[in-house]
């Protein structure tokens, strides 16, 4: 099991914990989260944090894999997350510590795809600050500790990212789990050390789903044939209302409305192999 940013954080940073050092709540939320959405669209996603106060002064690591269901009608690999904000710099590398760069210009911090091609999760979502008071080379270069973070009624963004709804119709759903978190218990200034704690866990909303429609099926068939081509031209036209289902599979160009636009891609998918 891929596990190399945990590993070497329990080694750096059980060395400076205390026990008792509150609670993180994370959650995973998305737009997207209980919609019926056409095949293609774009999902976003974003993980947050929210740290307790009065028992810690707030965050110190964090790491969170994101997972699909492996029951999904179609599997792939999950892109990296976007870069990490400007409150989380100092958990990244090279200011803070977490994995290694992926394949391709993006941070480890980002998440690290793991799993069968094609089907890749992501790992380690996160990364830690350096609370060791002196700089290591090419990671944890950011000797001076960010008290309070998460600790704000909004809690605080981890990772944000997105990805292409597959074209294989049904319902979908992606997890946050293997969560784990320290916080802060003293802040001091380099070059000594902070002192960290292990964090209890708490796993608010960690799952979304959505429904993928399947495009073009007009009549709700399960299929796209030459007998959605009627029905395709009245929903655009108003001779007939489309229910939900309809609406999702007629919106080709994932626009949100049903007009001229979605006829080129309609009639592409018809005609395609």
């Amino acid at each position: 099991m891929f596990r190399p940013f945990c590993s070497l954080i329990v080694v750096l940073m059980l060395a400076s914990a205390t026990p008792g050092a509150g609670t993180v709540t994370l959650a995973l939320t998305s737009p997207s989260n209980g919609s019926l959405i056409p095949p293609g669209s774009s999902v976003e996603w974003t993980i947050t944090a929210w740290v307790t106060s009065g028992d810690n002064l707030g965050l110190a690591m964090l790491a969170v894999d994101l997972t699909q269901n492996p029951a999904n009608p179609a599997l792939f690999d999950i892109p990296p997350a976007q870069g990490a904000s400007a409150a989380m710099a100092c958990f990244d590398r090279t200011a803070g510590v977490s994995n290694p760069l992926t394949p391709g210009p993006v941070s480890g911090y980002c998440g690290t795809p793991v799993g069968t091609p094609g089907q890749r999760n992501l790992v380690q979502i996160g990364g830690a600050q350096n609370v060791f008071g002196a700089a290591f080379a090419g990671v944890g270069t950011d000797v001076n500790v960010d008290p309070g973070i998460g600790q704000g009624p909004q809690g605080q963004v981890i990772a944000t990212g997105v990805f292409t709804a597959p074209s294989a119709p049904g319902l979908y759903n992606f997890s946050i789990e293997h969560a784990i978190a320290n916080t802060l218990n003293v802040v001091n200034p380099a070059p000594q050390w902070s002192v960290i704690g292990p964090a209890a866990l708490v796993l608010s909303g960690s799952t979304i789903s959505f429904q993928v429609c399947r495009g073009g099926d007009a009549n709700g068939d399960q299929a796209l044939t030459t007998a959605d081509i009627a029905p395709f031209v009245d929903f655009l036209v108003g001779t007939q209302t489309p229910d939900a289902g309809a609406r999702c599979s007629c919106d080709m160009n994932h626009d949100g409305i049903l007009d001229g636009r979605d006829v080129e891609p309609f009639v592409a998918a018809l005609l395609a192999p």
